[in-house]
Order: C-alpha cells, then sequence, then structure tokens
C-alpha cells in the first residue's frame, strides 16, 4: 500500500501542470466512486443474510440462543 506523509504547513503545489493535476483529480474521484460502490454493495450482502438468517431460523425453528 502506498503511505501518503502530509508536509507541514500549507506548502505549494509541486507541480503547475494542468494535465498532471487533472490526473490526480480523476484518480481521486475513481477511487472514491469505487469505495462508495463497495459500501453499497457490502450493505446490500449483509441485508441479504440477515434475511436468509431468518429464514433459516424460521424454517428449521432454530432459536436465537446466540442473540
Amino acid at each position: 500500500a502506498t503511505v501518503i506523509h502530509f508536509p507541514e504547513g500549507n506548502p505549494q503545489l509541486i507541480s503547475d501542470d494542468f494535465t498532471r493535476i487533472n490526473d490526480l483529480i480523476m484518480r481521486l474521484q475513481f477511487s472514491s466512486s469505487g469505495n462508495l460502490h463497495s459500501i453499497t454493495l457490502a450493505k446490500v450482502l449483509l441485508r441479504e443474510c440477515v434475511n436468509l438468517d431468518s429464514l433459516i431460523r424460521k424454517e428449521y425453528r432454530f432459536s436465537n440462543e446466540e442473540d
């Protein structure tokens, strides 16, 4: 994993190249979007797991001893 060390204070940008700055912004947006999708998918899967657990407990008459 890449470790980012933030500079002290409020220094100027390392580059004034708009292409490089735009590329960085694009990568950050792509990463953020991917993370948001993963979180949304995880929430859907959790909800489905809870529903499946409930159905299994009802079908096989399991008690909620662990809860």
